[in-house]
């Protein structure tokens, strides 16, 4: 990828909430950080072509993102995102993995969505396809 690891702030899911950067955002729901984030994990997954740790690239505003992939309980079910369900399956499924959360603030909304595309479409340039959570079901 062209944006480096290096780029993004790098937080162990589904923890976060210990972390004094998340508890102001999810505290104060900062409408203001607008960014890209990615999942990933220590574990390679197979793709189509070569493997990746990436399970999911987005953007959005990283308040919300960041309470939705780390309270994974009832009370929040009604945060609404599409990879919510499959990353909740994925903690069920490989407990020990660890998953990690990376973001990177972007200046305006447009700018997050075009770091999106971009990242999504070397992935699909190394791989043949999306990450796996990027996947619409």
């Amino acid at each position: 990828m062209c944006v480096t690891e290096t780029d993004f702030i790098w937080r162990k899911l589904p923890k976060l909430s210990d972390d004094p950067i998340i508890k102001d955002l999810m505290r104060y729901h900062d409408r203001n950080i607008k960014g890209v984030y990615i999942i990933k994990t220590d574990f390679r997954h197979g793709r189509v072509k070569g493997e990746c740790d990436i399970l999911y690239i987005g953007q959005g505003w990283l308040d919300e993102r960041l309470i939705c992939f780390t309270d994974l309980s009832e009370e929040h079910k009604g945060w609404r995102h599409t990879a919510r369900k499959r990353f909740k399956g994925y903690i069920e499924q490989f407990p020990r993995a660890e998953v990690k959360f990376g973001y990177k603030t972007c200046r305006t909304p447009e700018e997050a969505k075009e770091l999106e595309k971009k990242l999504i479409s070397e992935c699909v340039t190394n791989h043949l396809e999306a990450p796996p959570f990027n996947h619409q079901s």
